[in-house]
């Protein structure tokens, strides 16, 4: 089984009138790679009142129902992985809002 590599584009758009001056438009693309260790099925986002963006996706190793992740075979490097209690839950926020000034 190969390593897919999974990426989360977000797109937006918007356009207002400006008094009898014509339209300004805005448009934004932003793509973010998602981690290998989650899982994209299970993926949500929601969008405040405010212009922010959440997008959060749970550890693979907790949607199996397990309680710690698998051990990485092969892996011969001091470095191992932190354990799934000190690691931090994969949420991601975006600013997303479009103001007039374009900031």
């Amino acid at each position: 089984q190969g390593i897919r590599t999974i990426y989360i584009t977000i797109t937006g758009e918007h356009e207002e009138r400006i008094a009898d001056s014509g339209y300004v438009g805005r448009h934004f693309i932003r793509r973010f790679m998602l981690p290998d260790d989650v899982s994209a099925e299970h993926l949500t986002t929601t969008l405040s009142e405010d212009g922010i963006l959440t997008v959060k996706a749970p550890y693979k190793w907790a949607v199996a129902g397990q309680s710690s992740p698998e051990s990485i075979q092969g892996s011969d490097n001091a470095s191992s992985p932190t354990r799934p209690e000190e690691q931090e839950p994969v949420d991601q926020k975006v600013p997303m809002r479009m103001t007039p000034n374009g900031t």
